[in-house]
């Protein structure tokens, strides 16, 4: 085996670019590969197909709290009950990302999910209630709800907000306007949209990774979520031993305010690895690895 000296991280925002890369032989993991060409490239490559476990990732979207017609909490809650999660994780990303209607995920250490009432309904008692908060708040064909929607260019992004976009105007009515920023502009930008794509993979295997993110200091808190019980909750939960009731009842009261719109969370995902590398698995929650581990098989 050939110990390595040096690796080479390439930050690719396009999957085919990075797909057309590895079956080219440049680089050595594909792991983020089109939908529409997974399930035969899995089959045509069988000897380098791996599998990374369910990761310790979240992906929401961030409503504005303060201003705008996102600040009116029917109008959150309609975008929130009106996206079909299954058709996003199943038909559009199929990459075995699981539906979410809370923030953190499951398999979190020490942590048990809320799981609000709108998660048990049937996408069409939540579509049916996401009619009735919008025309109660006042929306409705003489007056639509307009929507901006800040998604940086990666082409998953403007994929998945494309089909939000359609499910908002075919349910709701809702004219949205999406907003493509190159990445770097996209995360210095300091006004993002009424929607604002958003997502956190954990630091560490704990709930507050996630749930630290909304306390009303936080610079990550894009939605500018304030609430004075939330915070009392998190600032608690510092000096516990044991903060699952806290961590549980801040998560319940940031969905309950519906501050964010949750999607989905990773699940188990087959990606490929050329058959060269050795010592490189994904098979725990924070899906790492040790590069001393790494090697190049001889030949």
């Amino acid at each position: 085996n050939v110990v390595l000296n040096k690796i080479t991280w390439l930050p690719i925002g396009d999957a085919n670019v990075s797909l057309n890369r590895f079956l080219a032989g440049e680089i050595a993991e594909a792991r983020s590969i089109p939908a529409a060409q997974k399930n035969k490239l899995l089959k045509a490559h069988p000897e380098m197909v791996m599998t990374h476990n369910a990761s310790l990732g979240s992906t929401f979207y961030y409503f504005n709290t303060t201003k705008g017609p996102t600040k009116d909490i029917k109008v959150r809650k309609a975008l929130a009950y009106s996206i079909d999660r299954d058709i996003i994780t199943k038909a559009i990303n199929k990459a075995g990302q699981v539906p979410m209607f809370t923030l953190v995920p499951p398999q979190t250490d020490g942590f048990t999910s809320y799981k609000p009432e709108f998660s048990k309904w049937t996408q069409k008692q939540r579509n049916k209630k996401a009619k009735a908060l919008i025309a109660q708040a006042g929306y409705n064909k003489s007056n639509p709800l307009k929507l901006s929607f800040t998604t940086p260019t990666y082409s998953k992004d403007i994929r998945m907000a494309t089909a939000m976009a359609g499910m908002w105007k075919q349910i709701l009515g809702a004219q949205v306007d999406i907003q493509q920023l190159e990445p770097k502009v996209f995360y210095a930008s300091t006004t993002p949209g009424n929607v604002h794509r958003g997502g956190w993979t954990a630091d560490y295997n704990e709930a507050s990774t996630w749930l630290d993110i909304f306390t009303s200091q936080s610079v990550n808190n894009n939605s500018k979520y304030a609430n004075a019980n939330y915070d009392k909750l998190m600032k608690s939960a510092k000096t516990m031993a044991d903060p699952s009731k806290e961590y549980n009842q801040a998560e319940r009261q940031l969905i309950d305010d519906m501050a964010i719109l949750p999607l989905y969370r990773n699940g188990d995902n087959k990606y490929l690895l050329q058959t060269k590398v050795g010592g490189y698995e994904l098979t725990n929650p924070e899906n790492s690895f040790y590069r001393k581990n790494l090697y190049i098989k001889a030949n």
